[in-house]
């Protein structure tokens, strides 16, 4: 069974929200708004950790991690970040993007000249 519910939106998003289905890139509002749902609540935490590298990459917040100290801590801030940001999310309908910084490990096997790379292993 299906429910019908009324949303409210800033007069950007949803003008965001028609081009993307006008694009193709959903086949209604409804399907842009059910995605956009299950993604937000059935996102792993490394799904969630992902995105924020992802976006953290196209924001220019990177930095380079020296030792494996250094790299338990950014996951441990990462994953609490998306965890807050979820949170958030869920109780108010917004969320920020917390700042952040992009995974590259210095002295290992798997060295990136910069960023790109990092991003790109993954894709």
């Amino acid at each position: 069974m299906n429910n019908t519910i009324n949303i409210s939106l800033p007069s950007q998003l949803k003008l965001q929200a028609d081009q993307a289905v006008k694009n193709g890139q959903y086949s209604s509002f409804s399907d842009l708004v059910r995605t956009g749902l299950r993604n937000l609540l059935n996102n792993t935490k490394y799904e969630q950790m992902w995105q924020q590298a992802k976006t953290d990459h196209v924001n220019n917040h990177t930095k380079v991690l020296q030792n494996k100290e250094d790299i338990n801590k950014y996951f441990k801030e990462i994953t609490l970040n998306a965890n807050n940001r979820n949170d958030k999310k869920i109780r108010s309908g917004t969320g920020k993007i917390r700042k952040s910084v992009s995974v590259v490990q210095k002295n290992s096997k798997n060295i990136f000249s910069n960023s790109n790379q990092f991003i790109s292993s993954f894709t």
